[in-house]
């Protein structure tokens, strides 16, 4: 119906503007699209790492992640029960020896004058319950 140059016109047109609008899609998806920011340590992820530590360089690693990170704490707190689980698993672990559970304890103390009594007792119940490792 038409002549071979009217399909040839169009279909260069079309190659065209279908290759501007694919080159403005990868540009904005490049310039717009940003990665979520990576979420903030909490006690229940931590918790998820403490099995992980079983050379004594992990396990020293993950005390001085918590003592930073989750060095103090407030005696209301509700979450006050998990962290002190949290510091019961991690002087428990095989890695650690009695005088680094003592340290331990007498950095949290430092931190944490109204749970010296608190603490003083996860550390001592951790250290009874503790395998001896020979």
């Amino acid at each position: 119906m038409y002549n071979s140059g009217f399909y040839a016109l169009f279909l260069i047109l079309s190659f065209g503007l279908g290759s501007i609008v694919l080159v403005f899609g990868l540009l904005t998806r490049n310039l717009f699209d940003h990665k979520p920011k990576p979420k903030p340590l909490t006690l229940k992820a931590f918790r998820k790492l403490i099995p992980n530590a079983k050379t004594k360089e992990d396990a020293l690693g993950l005390i001085e992640k918590f003592s930073t990170t989750f060095g103090i704490i407030a005696p209301e707190s509700e979450d006050k029960q998990e962290w002190l689980d949290i510091v019961r698993e991690l002087v428990s672990l095989e890695a650690i020896d009695t005088d680094k559970a003592a340290e331990v304890r007498e950095q949290l103390i430092t931190k944490n004058p109204n749970l010296q009594k608190d603490i003083a007792d996860s550390v001592g119940i951790a250290l009874k319950t503790k395998k001896d490792v020979k």
